[in-house]
């Protein structure tokens, strides 16, 4: 009888409340989705900026897992020229740049899901307001917390020590290490791809070993050459990190684990927050994927005895010797300007430097080297430059305090690669507390919770602020020592002459209108160590050679033109914006 009941009647039960959950689930959406679209339409945007309805919140886990899946099958069924399937493509903010607002008549788009309202805007005036008082999402951020409290996944008491501690070491005695890190790295670059063959030398490998090198070298004093034999000496304490063979212990040598890591960051950080570590560690799953947690666990190795060994050279007056410079790490660890910084706290945010750091140099040297081969006009005009620039310095003078100043050439070459391919689409802010923005002389009431996007692509190709040849390629006009600008407003502006050099002769865009290293209170730190470092391998590189696109067999130049362009507009963001293929490229004597 109790097991007939148990079939007849519990069983069917059971089997109804998965059923009944998703009902449930359904049921709870609708109403959260009309909940966030009736205090959407409270914000006051009118047109083209009224509230969108989509069926799930743009950063939600599982949906950026099918991301890749959903372009081509809005494609499949022939509704890609859809405004609003549009929303859907993975980065549609790049891939749309500022159409999507052009036909919507708006600068603002306003998203409304069951879990959040997400308003993108491409307004400077909005974006200034963002960069100066709106809040950070951190918790987007949580999964580069595991090794300790850092400047990026931190906010209010805490974010504000970190980011007073973290300012320090970027002064200009450290500037002048990353200078001579980057004459280092750069010259046997140079050679290297000067004496390559015809069929072009890999941008893909070479730009980001190049700028690991300058990273270890000015952020931690460890010299890693670019293409040693073995042969080169070493100062002493370097063999341990820069030797080409894993050290006993490890599975990796310290160049490789932060190679390995910084090239699979994405999937490494996925599966360490899906999975188990006894599962990466000991389960029947991919090889990359328990590469990757040794990866982790040897990079904290790896920076934790760094971190050792520069508290011991603070301790024995090491920098204070002459020919040693110190390095970003140096400061961080002495406790004269540490400010009380834990072990923890160390290792976390030397681990923020690698990751920021790194993406952020490499991938504007690559879009800006494919975009200089691309336009050959533009190249003209920067070696003109460039050669202005360089004349009367002997190479052996080529330090930074003579030399950084004169490249105002280099800075406009990086500005507009910056302007067209931001190396981070999209910068968040969001509002934990009901608040106010002005737009269009209106006031927007903006609801708690509410997520504001910096769409960077629209934003910084915005006809209103960079005219009516917003998607072009027109590095010149960031040089103020011509009267051209962008638009009436940015034209025939005055020398600061009381500006520093290189600075002085850049043009000042709209204010708000050009965000790549963020605004504001989350400016980024490393801003100046970036230029510096870009400058410095642009003059190198340039000196005496151009460099050209590599035709394939059979292949015209505006064939090879349309191949390249296409890879760039083919660009996606995962930590970082990035091409998806190569393009070969070639360096000329001139």
């Amino acid at each position: 009888m109790a097991l007939r009941l148990l079939f007849d009647v519990l069983l069917p039960a059971l089997l109804c409340l998965p059923g009944l959950y998703l009902l449930h689930l359904l049921f709870t959406s609708l109403l959260d989705l009309r909940k966030n679209y009736q205090a959407a339409k409270t914000i006051g945007l009118e047109g083209g900026a009224r509230p969108i309805l989509t069926p799930v919140y743009e950063v939600n886990f599982l949906y950026k897992l099918t991301l890749p899946l959903h372009e081509p099958i809005i494609r499949f069924f022939g509704l890609a020229d859809s405004l609003y399937w549009q929303l859907f493509f993975m980065d549609w903010c790049f891939k749309t740049r500022h159409d999507q607002f052009k036909q919507r008549g708006t600068d603002i788009i306003t998203t409304v899901s069951p879990l959040r309202t997400v308003l993108t805007t491409a307004n400077a005036e909005v974006a200034y307001q963002l960069g100066s008082r709106f809040e950070k999402p951190v918790h987007l951020y949580s999964r580069v917390s595991f090794m300790g409290e850092n400047v990026v996944a931190s906010e209010g008491a805490q974010w504000r020590r970190l980011r007073k501690i973290l300012q320090r070491p970027f002064n200009e005695a450290v500037m002048s290490t990353v200078w001579q890190a980057t004459l280092d790295q750069s010259i046997p670059l140079r050679k290297k791809w000067c004496d390559a063959a015809e069929e072009g030398v890999n941008v893909e490998r070479d730009i980001p070993r190049m700028a690991l090198g300058v990273l270890c070298g000015a952020g931690f004093g460890v010299t890693i050459p670019f293409d040693s034999d073995g042969k080169q000496e070493l100062p002493p304490g370097d063999e341990f990190f820069a030797s080409s063979t894993p050290t006993p212990g490890f599975h990796f040598n310290f160049g490789d684990v932060l190679a390995f890591l910084l090239s699979n960051i994405v999937t490494v950080l996925a599966t360490k927050a899906l999975l188990p570590a006894w599962l990466l560690r000991h389960g029947p799953v991919p090889r990359k994927w328990k590469n990757g947690a040794k990866a982790l666990e040897e990079t904290r190795n790896y920076i934790q005895k760094l971190v050792d060994r520069e508290r011991r050279r603070n301790e024995t007056a090491y920098y204070q010797q002459e020919g040693h410079h110190s390095n970003l790490l140096t400061i961080l660890t002495n406790p004269e300007s540490s400010g009380g910084l834990t072990e923890d706290e160390q290792i976390a945010n030397t681990f923020i430097m690698v990751l920021a750091g790194h993406e952020t140099s490499a991938g504007i040297l690559r879009y800006s080297l494919v975009l200089l081969a691309l336009f050959e006009d533009k190249q003209d005009w920067f070696l003109k430059e460039l050669d202005q620039a360089l004349a009367g310095i002997e190479p052996e003078d080529w330090t930074y305090d003579k030399l950084f100043p004169r490249l105002s050439c280099c800075l406009c070459i990086m500005n507009e690669a910056l302007r067209l391919f931001p190396g981070v689409p999209v910068l968040p802010k969001w509002c934990p507390t009901p608040t106010t923005l002005k737009y269009n002389q209106k006031i927007l009431h903006i609801p708690a919770g509410t997520m504001i996007n910096i769409s960077l692509p629209a934003l910084q190709q915005n006809p209103k602020y960079f005219g009516a040849k917003s998607y072009e390629f027109r590095p010149e006009v960031w040089d103020a020592r011509s009267s051209t600008g962008w638009t009436e407003e940015t034209s025939n502006q005055p020398i600061d002459e009381g500006m520093a050099l290189p600075y002085r002769y850049i043009r000042k865009p709209i204010p708000g209108s050009y965000v790549p290293f963020s605004e504001g209170r989350r400016a980024c730190l490393g801003k100046k160590f970036a230029q510096i470092e870009f400058c410095l391998v642009l003059a190198i590189l340039f000196q005496k050679h151009r460099v050209k696109l590599v035709l394939k067999p059979g292949e015209s130049k505006d064939a090879a033109k349309a191949r390249c362009w296409r890879v760039l507009r083919g660009s996606l963001s995962l930590l970082s914006l990035q091409m998806q293929e190569q393009v070969p490229v070639k360096w000329v004597r001139r």
